[in-house]
């Protein structure tokens, strides 16, 4: 190739001139015009702009992808692999490439003419990022700007830490502050249920589970479709029943020692007896015994 100003390319069968630009003696890069039908092309080149070469390249012209959606649009630090784009005028091409955060560059995978799968980078960041298509690093989509927000959905605090397995156990869980609002269920084990945001914290109560025993606690940000597994653990107990009160009776002044024989009782800081709707402070003594002081 020779570097002058007559230098041009030519699209096949139009016979459409192009602009060419001398990049050195072996690549030459042809600008397209607006315009041109999306279909199947050939292309020469001239140094001359009158003696076209009879060798032709062929070039394929697609329309612009439309994009359209993101899914999932939110997700977990631990669980994102990949994100599905949704949109039309979808084709499948060798180097078609997904740009994640505007520097990672990853592997597309074509479904269908409306979706396309993205690979994320294991070492992705928190927070918001961009997501798009593109052809030898040019965007070639157009709508929307795309985004993932990836979120740490790390349980700080949990209270309490144990209930009975009957459920119905209100459990606190502390969180991220940015997570507090996109969290829509709990699952403890392999029962799901839903949160209830109160202030800066959630609240999940406990279902009703078959066996006692310790479980795995987990939150989603996926309406319930998949879950980040914590390291904390709730532990259900069988419930407790008491059989016997010693001493039955004692002044109105308060301050007996109530000593409460039954079953199933567990340790724990927050022990107490209710003497009607009055809370009193108790004393675990075995799984078989507590004390109470009379109010």
């Amino acid at each position: 190739f020779q570097n002058n100003t007559d230098l041009a390319c030519r699209l096949i069968p139009n016979s459409i001139k192009l602009n060419a630009e001398f990049v050195n003696d072996s690549h030459v890069a042809c600008r397209m015009p607006e315009g041109v039908y999306p279909g199947e092309y050939e292309m020469t080149i001239s140094n001359n702009g009158q003696e076209f070469s009879d060798a032709f390249l062929p070039i394929l012209v697609i329309d612009p992808f439309r994009v359209h959606s993101i899914n999932p649009p939110i997700q977990s630090l631990d669980l994102v692999s990949k994100v599905t784009i949704e949109g039309s005028n979808f084709v499948e091409l060798v180097d078609l490439a997904c740009i994640i955060d505007e520097k990672h560059v990853t592997q597309s995978h074509f479904i269908s003419s409306t979706r396309i799968e993205c690979s994320i980078p294991d070492d992705i960041r928190v927070g918001t990022i961009a997501v798009a298509l593109a052809l030898d690093d040019v965007s070639i989509s157009i709508g929307p700007p795309l985004s993932l927000t990836v979120l740490d959905l790390s349980i700080t605090s949990m209270h309490p830490s144990f209930g009975e397995s009957n459920g119905g156990t209100p459990v606190m869980l502390q969180v991220n502050d940015e997570a507090v609002d996109v969290i829509s269920h709990c699952i403890f084990g392999d029962q799901i249920v839903p949160i209830i945001k109160i202030e800066s914290a959630i609240q999940c109560t406990t279902p009703p589970m078959i066996n006692a025993g310790s479980v795995p606690i987990g939150l989603s940000v996926t309406n319930g479709k998949d879950f980040s597994m914590s390291m904390h653990t709730f532990d259900f107990t069988h419930p407790a029943s008491f059989s016997v009160l010693t001493p039955a009776n004692g002044p109105e002044l308060g301050g007996t020692i109530v000593r409460i024989a039954g079953s199933n009782f567990v340790s724990g800081t927050d022990f107490a007896c209710y003497f009607g709707d009055i809370k009193s402070a108790g004393r675990f003594v075995s799984n078989e015994e507590v004390e109470c002081v009379s109010p």
